[in-house]
């Protein structure tokens, strides 16, 4: 069993390094992802009644959000995925000296670093996917030299959103 060899692996490494938490945003995980794994951690059934309380189904949200970026479902899947990947990472031991996280991923790492309670953490998934089912947007990944960024952005309604590598022409998020 897949939860087995990964306790194993968590066992032998446990001492031999700091322990850092990084979570993904959306995106990272298909339709064929195993989660075997998530529904092993103790904070499966946490979050399935944390997000009932929300109208949301646990099944629904994972059977809906892996594999695709649409709102409200990817959000919810996502954070449920990294928090209970995550408390299945402390239930062998692994106590992480930091977590990070990128979009969505910060809601986990808010979770993991006691800033937000389980409930807290799912309850910003809901809100922050059921805002995003009401705004129409898009992303845009180019590349394009820093100094020609703001005029050809110029009354465009466009905006950075990330400037990806430290070279000239740069690769811009927009």
């Amino acid at each position: 069993m897949a939860v087995n060899a990964m306790q194993s692996v968590a066992t032998d490494v446990l001492a031999q390094a700091k322990v850092v938490f990084a979570f993904s945003g959306e995106g990272v995980h298909s339709q064929k992802s195993d989660i075997e794994l998530v529904r092993a951690s103790t904070s499966f059934e946490r979050c399935a009644k944390a997000l009932s309380s929300q109208g949301v189904c646990v099944e629904e949200a994972l059977r809906k959000g892996l594999g695709v970026h649409e709102a409200p479902w990817s959000a919810i899947a996502t954070t449920v995925i990294n928090v209970c990947l995550a408390d299945l990472w402390r239930s062998w031991g692994y106590a992480p000296e930091l977590a990070c996280g990128h979009s969505v991923g910060e809601l986990a790492a808010a979770y993991v670093s006691g800033l937000f309670s389980l409930e807290q953490t799912m309850q910003a998934a809901v809100t922050l996917g059921r805002i995003a089912t009401k705004i129409q947007g898009a992303m845009l990944y180019t590349k394009i030299a820093r100094g020609s960024l703001q005029g050809a952005l110029q009354g465009t309604g466009l905006a950075v959103a990330a400037i990806n590598t430290s070279e000239d022409p740069a690769l811009v998020t927009l």
